[in-house]
């Protein structure tokens, strides 16, 4: 897909604050001492995510799906022989209503490289001529967005549809990420540089046209926004950080036909709460950084 009006948009919209109701279901995951993250969830409440072993170095990382609460590790195969101790570390990042799932592993040299994991039959994915390659999300139409590391160390977004690769970036970005994208093909992710005053600036891409998103408050030149995910009726998720690196932070959902962000804290988090994914039915899913548990909330 091109998108041939490379335009950006900036919002001024309200806040509110949100607490979570007794109709809403909270259930957390945590394996041992390690980290735990929850990234994905499609419209049939299938989850994705990944842990890290933190009693071996290097650390790795393994990823787990979850589906009518049975878990199971769905590790990118390690390429071994050659055998590394890198080999045996995969990040599960995305899910849709197929249940096809993508994410990013790690070769025996170290690098990283995208994966599509259609239902256990795992293929690579690589943006040509990058050092790495990160997928981060995919629709049911099989279009994939992520990010990769061009050979000057900059980061870019991208989407791929079949075979090919398109980056992405608001216009003057320096660098680009995209984490989600929803079955009419709009695209969220970060961008620093450009019209950006913030560490970073979270955004919208629908049908060619940059929406930046920071929620009111964060303060100029240190606050940060990642825009996350998307479900199909165009609620964005994603977390900021209103005094920047360091500080803490705090979920978030935006809801793009009314203009609305909504202020999310996972219950009896006193760190950091980051919100990775969201489905149609608002269910979302991330990370509370008190004891780095995996959340999933549900309505």
């Amino acid at each position: 897909m091109k998108h041939l009006c490379r335009c950006i948009v900036v919002v001024f919209v309200a806040v509110l604050s949100l607490s979570l109701s007794e109709a809403q279901t909270v259930q957390t995951y945590q394996v041992g001492a390690a980290s735990n993250f929850a990234t994905g969830i499609n419209d049939n409440g299938q989850v994705v995510g990944w842990r890290s072993d933190e009693d071996t170095i290097p650390i790795r990382f393994h990823s787990w799906f979850l589906s009518n609460s049975n878990l199971s590790v769905v590790d990118f195969p390690a390429p071994c022989p050659p055998c590394s101790p890198l080999t045996d570390s995969s990040q599960a990042n995305g899910i849709n209503n197929l249940a096809q799932i993508v994410g990013n592993y790690t070769d025996p040299n170290g690098a990283e490289h995208g994966y599509l994991d259609n239902n256990g039959a795992f293929t690579s994915i690589d943006y040509p001529g990058a050092v790495y390659t990160v997928a981060q999300g995919i629709n049911d139409s099989g279009t994939i967005v992520g990010w990769y590391q061009d050979v000057s160390g900059n980061f870019h977004a991208f989407e791929k549809t079949g075979s090919t690769f398109t980056t992405l970036g608001p216009p003057g970005s320096s660098w680009s990420f995209a984490y989600g994208i929803n079955k009419q093909g709009r695209i969220v992710g970060r961008y620093r540089g450009g019209d950006c005053n913030f560490e970073d600036c979270g955004f919208l891409l629908d049908s060619g046209v940059y929406t930046q998103l920071v929620p009111p408050g964060t303060e100029e030149f240190l606050g940060y926004a990642y825009a996350t995910g998307i479900n199909s009726v165009g609620i964005v998720s994603g977390f900021y950080s209103f005094t920047g690196s360091g500080g803490p932070e705090d979920g978030f959902t935006f809801n793009r036909a009314n203009g609305t962000y909504t202020i999310i804290d996972f219950p009896g988090e006193t760190g950091s709460t980051e919100i990775w994914g969201i489905n149609k039915k608002s269910a979302y899913v991330g990370v509370g950084f008190t004891a780095f548990k995996a959340y999933i909330v549900r309505p």
